[in-house]
C-alpha cells in the first residue's frame, strides 16, 4: 500500500491529516448492486474509473458486514498504469493523502468516509485497447490484507 503512498491503520491508530479544506466525516452506503447496475453501464456509470485530487481520503467499513475494494493506483509511464484492489476489513481503514490515484466505487456496505469538494481532481474510465469497459477479475489471494 505505501507504493500507492497509503496507509493502512488499525483501531486507535492516530494520524494528522492537514488540509486547507474542511474535511467531514460521513457515513457512505455502497450498494452490493453498485458495480453491475451502475458503474459499469455505458448509460450509467461507463465503467471502471480512476480519479486523483489534492484532497485526502480516509474509508473504514462501519461493520463486519462490509466488503469491496478501492483500487489504488499509480502511473508508470505514458499510458501506464499500475492499480491494486485492496479490501479493508473491518476495525482499519485506509488513509490516502491529496495525490493519490484511487477508486472507491467498488465498496460494499455502511463506510465511514472522509470525502470533500475540490476544484483541483482529475477522472478518468478505463478503457480496454478495442474501447470496452474492461471486466475485472479479483484474484481470491488479494481478497484481505492485514497489518500487525
Amino acid at each position: 500500500m505505501a507504493y500507492y503512498n497509503a496507509v493502512l491503520l488499525n483501531t486507535g491508530d492516530a494520524i494528522r491529516i492537514e488540509s486547507p479544506y474542511e474535511l467531514p466525516v460521513n457515513i457512505v452506503r455502497f450498494d452490493k448492486n453498485y458495480e453491475k447496475g451502475y458503474l459499469t453501464l455505458p448509460t450509467h456509470g461507463g465503467g471502471y474509473y480512476l480519479e486523483v485530487h489534492d484532497t485526502p481520503h480516509l474509508w473504514s467499513h462501519l461493520s463486519n458486514h462490509g466488503g469491496g475494494y478501492v483500487l489504488l493506483g499509480k502511473n508508470v509511464g505514458e499510458k501506464t498504469y499500475h492499480i491494486t484492489a485492496f479490501n479493508i476489513p473491518f476495525g482499519k481503514a485506509i488513509y490516502a493523502p491529496g495525490g493519490v490515484i484511487h477508486c472507491d466505487g467498488l465498496l460494499i456496505g455502511n463506510v465511514l468516509a472522509i470525502y470533500t469538494v475540490t476544484e483541483h481532481y482529475s477522472s478518468a474510465i478505463i478503457i480496454s485497447p478495442n474501447g470496452l469497459t474492461p471486466s475485472l477479475t479479483i484474484p481470491e489471494y488479494t481478497r484481505s490484507i492485514s497489518r500487525q
